[in-house]
């Protein structure tokens, strides 16, 4: 399984199977799936000589009578609607229309009525309704999907999350046993809705469904996690593949390479923080080498060789010099806000998962909070891991209280604040979505690498999913906390997708990625894991205000 592949399979068969320049036109929907997997190179040298919104016809509409155009849209009712338009003032000799799921036969009725003019030539469904991050990492780009209704969806997301599961099935070409969590409502709903639109497996299936709860684990979320990758959906934010940082003049953007086309990044992205100052250090020594050996120009041979490495030599320029920035700009505001250290946020939040001493907790937290130097961000992350470690008691409830009214006399957003007095609502004890798995040790070391040792007291959490992948790979899950709809059978899987309602994290797709690597190759076991969403702390906290309002 592999999920990256099963997206640029779709997309380089849509764009390939007609010759020719022509133009594609994307919704909404469509356009970060595209984008995630295709490159600028890749669309010219397929002719794509227009990449344009199905909805931007603008006031003058510019007409190509000699040009084909895909068109590649979610069948969803506003872009039908804007398929529509476009069929009846059609701008492009022939259309070829693709759809990112399963569209209804009266949808494609209209629409046969507005091609009046006969311009459609192929409609096909493809399986592309996610965002294919990596091999291994898919997400929905669906934050604050929950709300309090029945099934604890926010209107229309229950059937958007159900319908894009299902093409991930689809693409990845499984027909899974669906299991789900069964304390959470949100998880049975879209655990029974996935299971009716796909049907029950007609022999026995090593491929597994597990739909659980973000609520089940509240913790990650909270906790910064010192990988690449992580760091910088933390401290920088990732947007459809895309860092950008600084503001006005001084903003810079950095475009992180589809899987397969960064080499540094996809073997350092869960690379630890210690391990990877030393390697950019050593990408750009690398490439300054090389900047040297190609100024070298004793011979026409030399001279020849230069050329034709032009490209591939910028390229490894550009590389380097975005790695550099973005390790420098994680590296400035790591340094410069007592996440390190003793005494620091990092060391800190790592022991309030696992210290019980509340006195000495509050302290400490109390300290960070009124440091001048700490993060919004990371004072709100350390009451909020506090919090949830110690809710319940009079004297907790006094402390929460009075860290409360020490965030809110600095300068910390109010959507953080609402996020966090709306946090034991959402994700507390009581909240009613939590497994008996909650109260196991998560940490076995099963998953432990030699970077994590080396870091250790950075690395004392590991996420709830390394004890539910581990149990259910094992036969051990339990099937009254994880129960299945339909029948289970009693095979071990050999293929699991994983995928979090509420939104999963970096830290949790490393998990599985060293699961893969450690485990999963000896034991012809495959995982991929994916979300409504993924978070850092701020996308979480939103996510906890929205669903509890």
């Amino acid at each position: 399984m592999d999920i990256f592949r099963a997206a640029e399979k779709y997309i380089v068969e849509m764009t390939t199977r007609k010759g020719g320049m022509k133009a594609m036109l994307l919704d909404e929907y469509t356009t970060a799936p595209v984008s995630m997997v295709y490159s600028h190179a890749d669309i010219l040298q397929n002719e794509i000589f227009l990449l344009s919104s199905i909805t931007d016809r603008g006031d003058t509409i510019e007409v190509f009578p000699d040009v084909e155009a895909i068109v590649f849209v979610r069948p969803c009712r506003e872009s039908l609607m804007a398929v529509d338009a476009e069929l009846r003032a059609p701008r492009f000799a022939k259309y070829d229309i693709c759809f990112s799921g399963a569209v209804d036969s009266k949808d494609l009725e209209r629409l046969a009525i507005a091609d009046v003019s006969k311009r459609v030539t192929d409609v096909t469904e493809y399986y592309l309704d996610y965002l294919a991050i990596d091999r291994t990492l898919f997400t929905f780009n669906m934050p604050r999907c929950g709300a309090r209704t029945p099934t604890g969806f926010a209107p229309g997301k229950l059937e958007a999350t159900s319908a894009s599961l299902v093409s991930v099935a689809m693409a990845l070409n499984v027909k899974p046993v669906v299991r789900f969590q069964g304390s959470s409502a949100m998880c049975r709903a879209v655990a029974e809705r996935v299971g009716r639109l796909l049907g029950q497996p007609e022999i026995v299936s090593t491929a597994v469904l597990l739909v659980v709860d973000r609520r089940d684990d509240p913790i990650t979320p909270l906790l910064n996690q010192w990988t690449y990758e992580a760091m910088l959906h933390e401290l920088l934010g990732i947007r459809n593949g895309t860092v950008a940082f600084g503001v006005g003049a001084k903003k810079q953007q950095f475009l992180l390479s589809a899987s397969g086309r960064d080499p540094f990044f996809d073997a350092q992205k869960y690379t630890t923080y210690d391990v990877l100052l030393p390697s950019v250090d050593r990408l750009v020594g690398e490439y300054r080498v090389a900047q040297q050996e190609a100024r070298k120009l004793d011979t026409i041979e030399d001279m020849k060789r230069t050329l034709m490495d032009f490209s591939r030599h910028k390229e490894r320029a550009e590389n380097a010099a975005k790695h550099n920035s973005l390790v420098l700009e994680i590296k400035r505001i790591a340094e410069s806000s007592e996440m390190f250290g003793d005494g620091g946020v990092g060391l800190l939040e790592q022991e309030l998962v696992k210290v019980s001493d509340q006195g000495y907790s509050f302290k400490a937290v109390s300290r960070l909070v009124q440091n001048r130097k700490v993060r919004p961000e990371d004072k709100v992350r350390l009451v909020a891991l506090f919090t949830l470690r110690f809710e319940g008691s009079k004297s907790s409830e006094k402390n929460i209280r009075e860290l409360h009214e020490m965030l809110a006399s600095t300068s910390v957003p109010t959507p953080l604040l609402e996020g966090l007095r709306r946090l034991q609502a959402y994700c507390g004890s009581s909240c009613g979505a939590r497994t008996s798995n909650a109260s196991k040790a998560a940490g076995s070391g099963l998953f432990k690498s030699s970077a994590e040792e080396a870091a250790g007291d950075m690395f004392r959490h590991t996420p709830l999913l390394a004890t539910t992948i581990n149990d259910l790979v094992r036969g051990k899950l339990n099937t009254t906390a994880f129960p299945a709809v339909g029948s289970a059978g009693k095979q071990l899987p050999t293929e699991v997708i994983v995928f979090f309602v509420g939104g999963v994290t970096y830290a949790e797709a490393r998990v599985v990625n060293n699961f893969n690597e450690l485990i999963g190759q000896r034991e012809g076991i495959r995982i991929i894991i994916g979300g409504t969403h993924i978070h850092n702390l701020t996308s979480f906290l939103h996510e906890a205000a929205e669903s509890t309002r």
